[in-house]
């Protein structure tokens, strides 16, 4: 029985993948030591305050831990790539995420009318212009979101062309921004089946694992607060056996029965 054209491609893609991970060419912590060291640091300053405080962690307190430096290197050292010309650089992420990364807003990407489908999401699509040079782009939040933000990429004038290179990770190579790709390595059948006409014509999409939302989760709603730590092995879904550091265990002065007030550390310690 002959195979048909989506058929006989998306075999391609598998065999891709088998291979990209035999040579070892999807990323690994080394990749991105400055977001390791500030988780790090995090955790241990979350580790200073109480328990009452860990217990209630939420967005507003993670990012009071964060010094300036820090913050930086969380809203532009998580996802990095070059442009070889004028860029316009589209994040599209989950619309039924709760948490907004903390950056978009404030590096001044603008949310659009813009919406992508596959079978399981409905993406939103936030946009700004880069000149020619390094795109550094931040984390999907400090919660277990599964679904991972993408990143699409194209000329920032109509007509025009890009070429995006030394993306840091890189998961898969990149494809054309169109109906019937995929966004996440670790899920290959899922293909995007709704892409606005005309809206990212000549763009090129990023794809990302759904694993990665595992790297930076301090809390999950309801649940203890942790970080997972970032991946540690070179396959898809490499946030799943990452170390964990517990931010719920309890420190000398709350085991030994102190203050009941909720204690923060300061940002600065």
């Amino acid at each position: 029985m002959k195979q048909s054209a989506p058929c006989s491609i998306l075999r391609l893609r598998a065999l891709a993948l088998l291979l990209a991970l035999f040579m070892g060419a999807l990323p690994s912590v080394a990749e991105v030591p400055a977001v390791a060291g500030v988780m790090d640091a995090l955790v241990a300053r979350c580790l200073e305050g109480d328990a009452a405080f860990r217990d209630g962690l939420q967005p507003d307190a993670v990012l009071g831990l964060l010094t300036p430096g820090q913050r930086e290197t969380l809203s532009t050292a998580y996802w990095t790539f070059e442009v070889s010309a004028p860029a316009l650089v589209s994040v599209v992420r989950d619309a039924s995420q709760q948490e907004l990364p903390f950056w978009l807003e404030e590096r001044g990407f603008a949310k659009t009318d813009l919406v992508v489908k596959n079978e399981n999401y409905t993406y939103e699509v936030w946009q700004k212009a880069f000149p020619a040079g390094r795109v550094g782009l931040g984390i999907n939040g400090f919660a277990l979101h599964r679904s991972h933000y993408f990143v699409g990429v194209g000329p920032a004038e109509k007509g025009g062309s890009v070429t995006v290179t030394g993306a840091v990770p890189v998961y898969g190579a990149p494809m054309p921004f169109a109906r019937g790709a995929y966004t996440y390595l670790d899920w290959t059948d899922l293909l995007l089946e709704e892409v606005p006409e005309g809206a990212f014509e000549g763009h090129t999409l990023l794809p990302t694992i759904r694993g990665r939302a595992r790297e930076l989760r301090m809390y999950r709603r309801g649940r203890d607060a942790r970080w997972t730590g970032l991946p540690t092995t070179t396959t898809p879904r490499a946030g799943r056996g990452s170390p964990r550091t517990s931010c719920t265990e309890p420190t000398s002065s709350t085991a030994s029965g102190a203050s009941s007030t909720p204690t923060s550390p300061s940002a600065t310690a």
